[in-house]
């Protein structure tokens, strides 16, 4: 089964699966990743929920989706979220990266979605 993806000049974005599981744990149990999101989750709970995100039917293109740098396609930068808003027409967007990653403008990617 093919699997959603899309590209930009630096990055490639695709379907979370479950080997982004053990990336998205050491992302999620980063304090300084989850300062103001939450409490770091021990790593079983991590993987039980985002075992649950991955079978979600969020609709098409939507959901949760691994973010890799074209220069190193096998490692994960972070994630990005696409949800639908209850009631409305609204997209929620969301997303997380590795602390390493932060200050590469990597945060300048949401202005992509606006051509999907």
């Amino acid at each position: 089964m093919h699997e959603p993806s899309f590209e930009t000049a630096r990055l490639v974005l695709r379907s979370r699966i479950r080997a982004d599981l053990d990336a998205c744990v050491a992302i999620n149990s980063d304090p300084e990743v989850m300062r103001y999101l939450g409490d770091v989750w021990p790593p079983e709970r991590q993987r039980e929920h985002l075992g649950r995100q991955i079978d979600a039917d969020f609709g098409p293109d939507l959901g949760y989706w691994s973010l890799f740098a074209k220069a190193a396609p096998s490692e994960l930068l972070g994630w990005v979220l696409l949800s639908p808003l209850p009631q409305t027409d609204d997209i929620q967007l969301g997303y997380r990266l590795r602390r390493d990653a932060w200050g590469a403008g990597l945060e300048r990617f949401p202005r992509l979605l606006n051509r999907m």
